[in-house]
């Protein structure tokens, strides 16, 4: 089974979701907190899910619509409808064709995929499901003549029969296709269950709540390399955990337990009931379970980020690839899990201060974004999430800057500073063609990227009237420093002397460099730095400070001062000396704060 369409109507937060369209490998919800996936998914499975009226201001208190409705498309097998059918044994009456309905039923059930469309009507009373397409539902050419067969199974129950037809019989088929969603589509929400005990039981089959997961574990214990696979699995996502078993307990029950210390040392008093433990392995022994042992099923994960950390989320990811002939939904806030299961599909969740509003991103675009973000060294979780965009050069301004906003009044929310890195063209800063590609492609780019506000480029080695013609050409959305570099603002003895007196420590060293000598080196080589303004010897007159070339002079005074035991590092001792700055002489920072609430203002 695959899920291929949905719409959710007067359901929590959504008015009306509109048609969502899934791909049949993975797809990934987006949003912020409480904007609606964990709706979305709940939707998903109508099977047990209660209606809960959408309510706004734009709705009559006194009149609530009270039924919810969840419309979907389904690719069901033949296969399927067959198992489910000999599973449960139920008689089911179904629409047939004229003619020749021994023929439709032995292609109702061995045929491959098709699309099934219809309606769940939630209702707290009990749900109803109906079709899009009665009678026909999309298996023959409709005609007035409606009639019906029952199904049922052989004595054996092996093999499916029918009776019939009768004229103006119900119409059950839909909820032969329920009772496939029933046995197919799984929840897997962050929260913890009580699911590490249960009565045995002789069954393969995970119920949708996971509550026999010791049962079906104990069943899988039996295909030895089967679950030592299971068991390596779960070792990669949760390195500290050696194995899981599962043993009998009182009462015929069997509870699963955690190795946690090496098996050999035969310490089996020192395993840990499943219930013992956090949440995220109960999840995951549930998840992986699913996954390895039933095809065609739909898996949803419901924000595995919030009960994994991180490296785990992403390594269960990478499992669950493995198993490519599930379905997977999974909804999360979490960039690096994008990246890592290359959807299908991506849709954005967000509240419009109204409603719960979804967006599918187009997949080309993102496909197309994530290519130019890694042409210029950029991965989708330093910009996925951010409200605005600055785009910096490089490292230093990415690390310095932040810091310099946070002076601003009112300081700035939501706003990212990401760096321009590893762009050949841009890093020899003499192709302009270069810079305004990239930004016409950052500005044009897909909504999986936030709204840029502004790019930050140096001036070293552009000249004047490459400065002037990219700024005229993005609309002075392209900014450059005022000073040649970024650490032309730093150019401060006090500073640079504390830098070297914390390095001298760090390192244990007695070496002690003053503020007098760090002014008397500036001073003494000053000229050699000047790249063209007039040296008066005055390294604190605006036009030196605009156009010397400061990362060399750092570089030389580091070197010089200390006799190379100490080596200047751009993006560490920038950051430093930035640091300093702001808590010890924040006035010398008035310029660079102005420039840089100039980058975070919308034009």
């Amino acid at each position: 089974m695959k899920i291929e369409k949905l719409r959710i109507t007067n359901y929590k937060g959504f008015r009306d979701s509109g048609e969502i369209n899934f791909g049949a490998g993975f797809n990934v919800i987006v949003g912020q907190n409480n904007s609606g996936k964990t709706a979305l998914l709940e939707a998903l499975r109508f099977t047990g899910t209660s209606s809960k009226p959408y309510r706004g201001l734009t709705t009559d208190p006194k009149n609530i619509v009270p039924t919810s409705i969840v419309a979907t498309q389904l690719s069901v097998s033949g296969s399927e409808l067959k198992t489910v059918q000999i599973q449960h044994g139920n008689k089911w009456q179904i629409a047939i064709a004229p003619n020749d309905p021994q023929s439709q039923v032995d292609q109702l059930f061995s045929a491959g995929a098709r699309s099934f469309s219809f309606v769940a009507n939630l209702n707290n009373v009990g749900n109803t499901v109906s079709s899009h397409d009665y009678p026909a539902h999309k298996q023959f050419v409709q005609t007035d003549d409606r009639r019906s067969i029952t199904l049922h199974l052989s004595p054996d129950r092996q093999h499916i029969q029918f009776s019939g037809p009768s004229m103006n019989t119900p119409d059950q088929f839909p909820e032969l296709l329920n009772q496939v969603v029933s046995a197919q589509f799984y929840v897997f929400r962050p929260e913890r269950l009580n699911i590490g005990t249960c009565p045995v039981q002789d069954t393969d089959i995970l119920t949708f709540d996971a509550q026999n997961l010791p049962a079906v574990l104990l069943k899988l214990q039996g295909n030895i390399r089967k679950f030592e696979r299971f068991n390596e699995h779960l070792r990669e996502i949760f390195p500290g955990v050696f194995n899981v078993v599962v043993v009998p307990t009182i009462n015929n029950n069997v509870n699963v337990r955690i190795w946690t210390v090496n098996p050999s040392s035969e310490r089996d008093d020192l395993c840990i009931p499943l219930e013992e433990c956090g949440t995220g392995i109960g999840q995951v022994l549930a998840i992986l379970y699913v996954a390895m042992t039933r095809t065609e099923n739909v898996l949803a994960i419901d924000e595995p980020n919030s009960f994994l950390h991180p490296g785990a989320a992403k390594k269960l990811i990478r499992i669950l690839k493995q198993y490519d002939r599930n379905q997977y939904i999974i909804s999360t806030h979490a960039p690096e899990l994008i990246a890592v299961a290359e959807p299908d599909t991506i849709h954005s969740v967000h509240w419009n201060g109204e409603e719960s509003v979804v967006e599918e991103f187009n997949k080309s675009s993102i496909d197309d974004m994530q290519r130019l973000l890694n042409d210029i060294g950029v991965s989708l979780s330093d910009v996925f999430g951010a409200d605005r965009i600055v785009w910096v050069e490089g490292p230093t301004e990415r690390e310095c800057f932040p810091k310099i906003a946070a002076l601003l009044d009112p300081r700035p929310i939501g706003v990212s500073f990401v760096s321009l890195r590893n762009t050949g063209d841009l890093e020899t800063k003499s192709d302009a063609t270069a810079i305004m590609e990239i930004y016409d492609n950052l500005t044009a780019g897909a909504s999986l990227v936030p709204p840029t506000l502004s790019f930050n480029l140096d001036r070293e080695d552009r000249s004047d009237s490459l400065i002037a013609d990219i700024e005229r050409r993005t609309q002075h959305r392209v900014k450059f420093l005022p000073r040649l570099t970024y650490e032309n603002y730093i150019l401060d003895p006090d500073a640079i002397s504390a830098v070297l007196v914390a390095e001298a420590i760090k390192y244990g060293s007695d070496l002690h460099i003053t503020p007098e000598q760090v002014t008397a080196w500036i001073v003494e080589h000053g000229e050699d730095y000047a790249n063209g303004a007039v040296w008066t010897g005055d390294f604190s007159k605006p036009e030196w400070l605009e156009r010397c070339h400061a990362p060399n002079l750092l570089k030389n005074l580091f070197n010089s001062l200390t006799d190379a035991a100490f080596i200047f590092r751009k993006t560490t001792h920038s950051v430093t000396l930035t640091s300093w700055l702001i808590e010890n002489k924040r006035a010398s920072l008035s310029g660079l704060v102005e420039y840089v609430g100039s980058l975070t203002t919308k034009q």
